[in-house]
């Protein structure tokens, strides 16, 4: 019996690996959405981003914890992807030799590059400035998926610990992540404090997130308002923590507010519209919540803080690939204008403008 009992799962085992190839076969030929956009016509790099996109970016398989409550993704070796060791996406352009300004940008997904091979991300495309103008610089990518200015701030403090070589400069892309924290809570913290079972949980925990209903999203017109409050005063919070950071460890700190096409002023394309009717149809009061904090936002005052959420405004091409994720065409215009906050700073790896 012991031993029918071993084949028969045995068996089941062979059959759900079985299942599991064809489902990833099966996914793989999909072709996302997203890269029907009329941007990515005719564009070289397009198809290998977006097939890689599918093997390097499936969540949450391709999450793994990296302790201090971090999730990143796991290494990736591609052609339009490349994610190391330590779960960084590839920066092009950098200059690491000795002597080289040091940066560190920290964000979510639209800093990680979704919708962009690695030569259009926007830490890429700022490195790309610096090599033009002749100066050299070593760009880490340390944003990753889902996460928030308060999780880039426990992210920094271990890097701070951790690099042989402290940054000279630390960029933070907040904004619409932080919103959205203070609606949901922090789903992964919330988990770690609870689950001690590991990483498979933590795959179980963002599956079921994924499987949830917009309607499961709605929150009451009445907490439209807290939500603001709250997501402010929390991002208050998390700036006079980077600016205690920056003058313990002697760096400059440049804390970017960046564009959502929920709060954007630019001329729609069709595509742009259809997004901004979907998420006012299916996630109403939440799409309230993040143009009532970013109009918070226009009258926030910090020292080494950016308003940036403006900066598509008066474009009439196609800029945004979603509500919050940039054509490669917006990131060049967003890493345009991030050098000239460093280059109006003047920093240099020697007098790091603090």
């Amino acid at each position: 019996m012991v031993g029918v009992v071993a084949l028969c799962l045995v068996g089941l085992e062979g059959v759900s690996r079985l299942l599991l190839l064809l489902s990833d076969a099966r996914r793989a030929r999909k072709v996302p959405p997203l890269s029907k956009l009329a941007v990515y016509r005719d564009v070289p790099w397009a198809a290998d981003y977006w097939r890689e996109w599918q093997q390097a970016v499936r969540l949450p398989e391709r999450m793994r914890y990296t302790g201090d409550g971090i999730l990143h993704l796991e290494p990736f070796r591609g052609t339009a992807i490349n994610i190391d060791s330590s779960g960084r996406r590839r920066t092009t352009h950098v200059d690491c030799r000795a002597g080289a300004l040091q940066i560190a940008m920290f964000g979510g997904s639209m800093l990680w590059g979704h919708g962009a091979d690695d030569e259009h991300t926007i830490p890429s495309l700022i490195a790309r400035r610096f090599e033009n103008d002749g100066h050299s610089a070593c760009i880490t990518n340390d944003a990753e998926w889902g996460s928030t200015t308060s999780r880039g701030i426990i992210e920094l403090l271990r890097e701070l610990e951790q690099r042989q070589q402290r940054p000279n400069v630390v960029i933070f892309y907040s904004g619409s992540y932080d919103v959205k924290e203070t609606i949901f809570g922090n789903e992964m913290d919330n988990w770690l404090r609870s689950k001690p079972e590991g990483e498979f949980a933590i795959q179980k925990l963002l599956s079921r997130l994924r499987a949830r209903q917009p309607g499961e999203f709605r929150l009451a017109a009445a907490d439209v308002a807290r939500v603001r409050l709250l997501t402010v005063a929390r991002f208050s919070a998390s700036h006079r923590t980077i600016e205690a950071l920056a003058s313990e460890y002697h760096f400059l700190p440049v804390i970017v507010w960046h564009p959502y096409i929920l709060a954007s002023h630019k001329a729609l394309s069709p595509d742009e519209r259809a997004t901004v009717d979907a998420f006012d149809q299916n996630f109403p009061t939440m799409a309230a919540a993040i143009r009532e904090t970013y109009a918070s936002m226009k009258a926030w005052h910090g020292r080494d803080f950016y308003d940036l959420s403006d900066a598509l405004d008066g474009r009439h091409e196609l800029l945004y690939i979603d509500a919050g994720h940039l054509a490669p065409a917006g990131n060049a215009i967003i890493a345009d204008r991030i050098y000239e906050i460093l280059s109006h700073q003047r920093v240099d790896a020697t007098h790091p403008a603090r």
